[in-house]
């Protein structure tokens, strides 16, 4: 009995059919023997009609050549990027930090209470004017900023994260010891205890304390730090706990850790000996903050300048100063006006500038020419950044000089005092200040600052970002 196949396999195909496919194949057939007839100087190949057939349908089964690749790919930089500025997460962690730093009311926390009850180790360093305030008028306090508030959680990651693998390594002991120095009610937490051996029945220990810095505060020992260890040693002495565990601290170790990761070795350590000179001395300062700042409710004259690193990035800055506004005259770009360039000329002026800024001294008539032309894009665009480079581009600068009103200065202080100074001197200002614990508000009463003539310098562009 045939299959189904079979019996499809003698089916007669129609005539048309048959005569269409051989008269294309014909076609073909006469196509390739002229190109075979091209091969020779007259001569013809004869060949039959099945080989012809055969090698048509060889040639039609070949895939054609593709063409060759290129030794390598580079992914090029796209002309314009689809994406644009999203805030909602910016904002939403933003919000998530300031709400988790406020307090009751509103206000913002400071360690952990509003008002402050006690004196920390801390306060080495401050002022005694934030002491009273701290205590007394915590509610003048400025809010902290976000980046204050992500410096201030980062620090907590960087000392959990080092004090657990100290642990896990066998190195670190007793994570966050309390000490205090009841004399003037002022307390601390290390943050580990480091065995270095056992004497007569006593472990010898390090207290070891824990800070992220920023690279540049890395390669030596600040001196706040210094102070704040000198102090954990003298309160180590008179610790009840530590006596209870037979544990007696020899040194206090220092570990900073680069927070910006932009340093090779990140992680730095100091060893500081006991210095009993500089404990007396700010046991002493203790004391004038618990028994006179504190306990009398003195807010005592301003022992530093509105200008210095102290007030600068104080809390308390604006209410301390009320009543001192900065008598700065008006910034401009001191230069003729200009038409605002086209895109090309500043184009050109600025790659120009940034060479001139390396080779000045070889250049200086061709940057005074070229200059105006970018102060004046700065000036009329509002923008202070031209990028040049990935990394570097073109900014705009402008100091300050300050002029005195002499005879005002004179009358306030005194021909004494004056006498000292004989010219207004930042350093000498300073020196007075602190050895004749004149009021620093003073200074400001007679203190202008004038604007320079603006310059434009080669910026580092951090992370490859621009201002504009």
């Amino acid at each position: 009995m045939q299959t189904q196949t079979e019996t499809k396999a003698k089916t007669k195909i129609p005539k048309k059919i048959l005569d269409r496919r051989v008269r294309d194949e014909n076609i073909e057939i006469e196509k390739i023997r002229g190109r075979e007839a091209d091969k020779g100087p007259g001569k013809k190949v004869a060949r039959s009609k099945e080989e012809v057939r055969k090698q048509l349908r060889r040639e039609i089964r070949q895939p054609k050549k593709k063409a060759e690749k290129p030794p390598f790919i580079i992914l090029r930089d796209q002309k314009q990027l689809l994406a644009e500025p999203d805030p909602t997460i910016p904002e939403a962690l933003a919000k998530s930090y300031i709400a988790q730093s406020k307090y009751g009311d509103g206000k913002i926390k400071d360690k952990g209470d509003l008002r402050q009850k006690n004196l920390y180790f801390s306060n080495v360093k401050a002022c005694p004017r934030e002491i009273y305030y701290k205590f007394f008028e915590p509610e003048r306090a400025r809010d902290y900023t976000v980046k204050g508030l992500i410096l201030f959680d980062d620090g907590d990651r960087h000392h959990m994260n080092i004090q657990r693998r100290l642990e896990d390594a066998g190195k670190l002991q007793n994570p966050e010891g309390f000490l205090e120095i009841p004399e003037v009610g002022a307390t601390g937490y290390y943050d580990g205890l480091i065995n270095v051996g056992h004497e007569n029945g006593w472990e010898i220990c390090d207290l070891f304390e824990i800070k992220s810095k920023l690279p540049y505060a890395c390669f030596s020992v600040m001196q706040v730090d210094y102070d704040q260890a000198q102090l954990y040693h003298f309160a180590s002495q008179f610790s009840k706990r530590l006596k209870t565990k037979r544990k007696k601290v020899r040194n206090i170790r220092i570990l900073y850790k680069d927070r910006a990761i932009e340093t090779d070795d990140v992680h730095y350590a100091w060893m500081v000996k006991p210095d009993p000179e500089r404990q007396a001395e700010i046991l002493e300062y203790f004391r004038f903050l618990k028994f006179t700042v504190i306990d009398k409710q003195t807010l005592v004259p301003h022992p530093h300048e509105k200008s210095s690193k102290n007030c600068t990035y104080c809390r308390f800055k604006d209410w301390c100063w009320r009543g001192y506004p900065d008598k700065t005259a008006e910034r401009k770009f001191d230069f003729e006006e200009a038409p605002l360039p086209e895109q090309e000329i500043l184009d050109s002026a600025a790659k120009r500038f940034y060479e001139i800024l390396q080779q000045e001294s070889d250049i200086r008539e061709e940057k005074k020419k070229l200059e105006p032309i970018l102060l004046n894009y700065f000036l009329k665009t509002k923008k202070m950044l031209i990028p040049i480079t990935e990394a570097e581009g073109l900014a705009p600068k402008q100091g300050r000089s300050t002029e005195w009103d002499l005879d005002g200065l004179r009358q306030a202080i005194g021909p004494e005092m004056f006498a000292k100074i004989s010219k207004p001197e930042a350093k000498k200002i300073t020196e007075l200040i602190k050895q004749e614990f004149v009021d620093a508000a003073k200074f400001e009463q007679f203190k202008t600052y004038k604007p320079n003539k603006p310059s434009i310098y080669i910026k580092s562009i951090k992370g490859g970002e621009n201002d504009d």
